[in-house]
Protein backbone atom coordinates (compact mmCIF):
# COMPACT_ATOMS: atom_id res chain seq x y z
CA UNK A 1 0.00 0.00 0.00
CA UNK A 2 1.45 3.28 -0.96
CA UNK A 3 0.18 6.51 0.51
CA UNK A 4 0.97 9.62 -1.48
CA UNK A 5 0.70 13.06 0.12
CA UNK A 6 0.33 14.73 -3.24
CA UNK A 7 0.74 13.59 -6.77
CA UNK A 8 3.65 15.89 -7.59
CA UNK A 9 6.42 13.28 -7.52
CA UNK A 10 4.43 10.87 -9.66
CA UNK A 11 3.38 13.61 -12.04
CA UNK A 12 6.97 14.74 -12.47
CA UNK A 13 7.82 11.17 -13.52
CA UNK A 14 4.96 11.29 -15.99
CA UNK A 15 6.20 14.65 -17.30
CA UNK A 16 2.99 16.44 -16.36
CA UNK A 17 4.06 19.04 -13.79
CA UNK A 18 1.38 21.55 -14.83
CA UNK A 19 -1.37 19.20 -13.63
CA UNK A 20 0.27 19.14 -10.20
CA UNK A 21 -0.22 22.86 -9.72
CA UNK A 22 -3.76 23.16 -11.04
CA UNK A 23 -6.54 20.64 -10.66
CA UNK A 24 -7.96 20.10 -14.14
CA UNK A 25 -10.24 17.15 -13.51
CA UNK A 26 -10.47 13.70 -12.08
CA UNK A 27 -9.45 12.07 -15.34
CA UNK A 28 -6.24 14.10 -15.39
CA UNK A 29 -5.55 13.24 -11.75
CA UNK A 30 -5.92 9.54 -12.49
CA UNK A 31 -3.83 9.69 -15.68
CA UNK A 32 -1.09 11.49 -13.78
CA UNK A 33 -0.48 8.51 -11.48
CA UNK A 34 -0.73 5.76 -14.07
CA UNK A 35 2.39 3.73 -14.76
CA UNK A 36 3.44 2.31 -18.12
CA UNK A 37 1.05 -0.37 -19.34
CA UNK A 38 -1.67 0.64 -16.90
CA UNK A 39 -5.17 1.44 -18.18
CA UNK A 40 -8.24 2.77 -16.41
CA UNK A 41 -11.03 0.18 -16.53
CA UNK A 42 -13.71 2.05 -14.61
CA UNK A 43 -13.92 5.26 -12.63
CA UNK A 44 -16.39 5.77 -9.79
CA UNK A 45 -19.03 8.44 -10.39
CA UNK A 46 -20.21 10.50 -7.42
CA UNK A 47 -24.00 10.48 -7.08
CA UNK A 48 -25.86 13.79 -6.61
CA UNK A 49 -27.34 12.30 -3.42
CA UNK A 50 -24.23 13.64 -1.71
CA UNK A 51 -26.32 16.82 -1.30
CA UNK A 52 -29.41 15.23 0.30
CA UNK A 53 -28.56 16.11 3.90
CA UNK A 54 -27.80 19.72 3.01
CA UNK A 55 -31.04 19.92 1.03
CA UNK A 56 -33.05 18.56 3.96
CA UNK A 57 -31.52 21.08 6.39
CA UNK A 58 -32.10 23.94 3.93
CA UNK A 59 -35.77 23.00 3.48
CA UNK A 60 -36.18 22.65 7.24
CA UNK A 61 -34.53 26.05 7.77
CA UNK A 62 -36.74 27.66 5.15
CA UNK A 63 -39.92 26.28 6.72
CA UNK A 64 -38.75 27.15 10.22
CA UNK A 65 -37.91 30.72 9.17
CA UNK A 66 -41.64 31.42 8.75
CA UNK A 67 -42.30 30.47 12.38
CA UNK A 68 -39.05 31.36 14.18
CA UNK A 69 -36.98 33.57 11.84
CA UNK A 70 -33.76 33.53 13.89
CA UNK A 71 -33.75 29.75 14.27
CA UNK A 72 -34.70 29.32 10.60
CA UNK A 73 -31.84 31.59 9.58
CA UNK A 74 -29.45 29.51 11.65
CA UNK A 75 -30.56 26.30 9.93
CA UNK A 76 -30.31 27.98 6.53
CA UNK A 77 -26.72 28.93 7.34
CA UNK A 78 -25.96 25.39 8.54
CA UNK A 79 -27.51 24.01 5.33
CA UNK A 80 -25.34 26.28 3.19
CA UNK A 81 -22.21 25.15 5.05
CA UNK A 82 -23.27 21.53 4.56
CA UNK A 83 -23.82 22.14 0.84
CA UNK A 84 -20.36 23.72 0.58
CA UNK A 85 -18.80 20.78 2.38
CA UNK A 86 -20.63 18.34 0.08
CA UNK A 87 -19.38 20.25 -2.97
CA UNK A 88 -15.78 20.11 -1.74
CA UNK A 89 -16.14 16.43 -0.90
CA UNK A 90 -17.54 15.72 -4.37
CA UNK A 91 -14.63 17.62 -5.90
CA UNK A 92 -11.97 15.64 -4.02
CA UNK A 93 -13.51 12.14 -3.96
CA UNK A 94 -12.00 9.84 -6.54
CA UNK A 95 -12.19 6.11 -7.08
CA UNK A 96 -10.65 4.38 -10.09
CA UNK A 97 -9.90 0.80 -11.05
CA UNK A 98 -7.01 0.08 -13.39
CA UNK A 99 -5.76 -3.22 -14.73
CA UNK A 100 -3.10 -3.26 -11.96
CA UNK A 101 -4.51 -1.50 -8.86
CA UNK A 102 -7.24 0.56 -7.22
CA UNK A 103 -6.70 4.32 -6.88
CA UNK A 104 -8.61 6.45 -4.39
CA UNK A 105 -8.52 10.02 -3.18
CA UNK A 106 -10.58 11.27 -0.28
CA UNK A 107 -10.68 13.96 2.37
CA UNK A 108 -11.18 17.71 2.31
CA UNK A 109 -8.79 19.26 4.83
CA UNK A 110 -6.35 16.35 4.60
CA UNK A 111 -6.49 14.83 1.14
CA UNK A 112 -5.19 11.26 1.05
CA UNK A 113 -4.30 9.59 -2.23
CA UNK A 114 -3.99 5.83 -1.93
CA UNK A 115 -2.99 3.28 -4.56
CA UNK A 116 -3.51 -0.36 -3.58
CA UNK A 117 -2.31 -3.24 -5.73
CA UNK A 118 -4.71 -6.14 -6.18
CA UNK A 119 -2.62 -8.54 -4.08
CA UNK A 120 -3.02 -6.16 -1.12
CA UNK A 121 -6.83 -6.13 -1.29
CA UNK A 122 -8.85 -8.64 0.71
CA UNK A 123 -12.22 -7.58 -0.67
CA UNK A 124 -14.27 -4.78 -2.11
CA UNK A 125 -17.67 -4.44 -0.51
CA UNK A 126 -20.72 -2.28 -1.09
CA UNK A 127 -22.81 -0.78 1.68
CA UNK A 128 -26.29 0.38 0.70
CA UNK A 129 -28.71 2.04 3.04
CA UNK A 130 -32.40 2.40 2.20
CA UNK A 131 -31.89 5.75 0.45
CA UNK A 132 -29.00 4.23 -1.51
CA UNK A 133 -31.27 1.38 -2.62
CA UNK A 134 -33.90 3.85 -3.79
CA UNK A 135 -31.52 6.29 -5.51
CA UNK A 136 -29.04 3.61 -6.68
CA UNK A 137 -25.79 4.56 -4.97
CA UNK A 138 -23.55 2.84 -2.44
CA UNK A 139 -20.50 3.29 -0.26
CA UNK A 140 -17.58 1.29 -1.65
CA UNK A 141 -15.48 -0.22 1.13
CA UNK A 142 -12.02 -1.49 0.20
CA UNK A 143 -10.57 -3.83 2.80
CA UNK A 144 -6.82 -4.10 2.46
CA UNK A 145 -4.57 -6.71 3.95
CA UNK A 146 -3.61 -5.60 7.41
CA UNK A 147 -5.49 -2.70 8.94
CA UNK A 148 -6.23 -0.50 5.91
CA UNK A 149 -9.90 0.23 5.18
CA UNK A 150 -10.98 2.83 2.64
CA UNK A 151 -14.58 4.05 2.44
CA UNK A 152 -15.70 6.05 -0.58
CA UNK A 153 -19.35 7.14 -0.19
CA UNK A 154 -22.00 8.05 -2.77
CA UNK A 155 -20.65 5.99 -5.69
CA UNK A 156 -23.32 5.82 -8.40
CA UNK A 157 -21.73 2.93 -10.32
CA UNK A 158 -20.62 0.83 -7.34
CA UNK A 159 -21.96 -2.44 -8.80
CA UNK A 160 -20.08 -1.87 -12.05
CA UNK A 161 -16.90 -1.04 -10.11
CA UNK A 162 -17.12 -4.22 -8.05
CA UNK A 163 -17.98 -6.36 -11.09
CA UNK A 164 -14.95 -5.05 -13.02
CA UNK A 165 -12.71 -5.70 -10.01
CA UNK A 166 -14.04 -9.26 -9.78
CA UNK A 167 -13.49 -9.76 -13.52
CA UNK A 168 -9.87 -8.59 -13.35
CA UNK A 169 -8.91 -10.49 -10.21
CA UNK A 170 -10.67 -13.71 -11.23
CA UNK A 171 -8.93 -13.62 -14.64
CA UNK A 172 -5.57 -13.24 -12.85
CA UNK A 173 -6.33 -16.18 -10.54
CA UNK A 174 -7.55 -18.28 -13.46
CA UNK A 175 -4.39 -17.64 -15.50
CA UNK A 176 -1.99 -18.64 -12.69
Amino acid sequence: MSKLNTMTSVEKKAGDTDAATSYVGKEAAVKAVLVEGENVLVQGRIHPAIYWKAGAVLIFGLLLSFVIPVMGGFFLLVGLVMAGTATLTKHFLLLALTNKRVLSRYGVLQVDVVAIQFDRIESIEMERMLLGQILNYATVVILGTGQRTIRIPYIANASEFRRKYDDVTLKEKGST
